[in-house]
């Protein structure tokens, strides 16, 4: 079953994980909450990273994964 990004709880603390494909399937940012139009995600590491809110995700291993068309 398919949702959106927007439909997540907001997690401010560890961040919830959204894996994509961009780069290497095992490759994820973590989710805190929505700015907008956008999301306010973190990369391990250091980094920041913005997910459209309207992106389609699935649950995916131990978070949820973006679904590419």
């Amino acid at each position: 079953m398919f949702m959106k990004l927007y439909d997540l709880p907001r997690d401010d603390e560890a961040g919830i994980k959204i894996y994509t494909d961009v780069y290497d399937e095992e490759a994820y940012v973590r989710f805190h909450h929505l700015d907008g139009m956008y999301s306010y995600c973190t990369v391990d590491g250091g980094g920041v990273a913005h997910i459209a809110a309207s992106a389609p995700i699935d649950v995916y291993k131990d978070g949820y994964r973006i679904q590419t068309p």
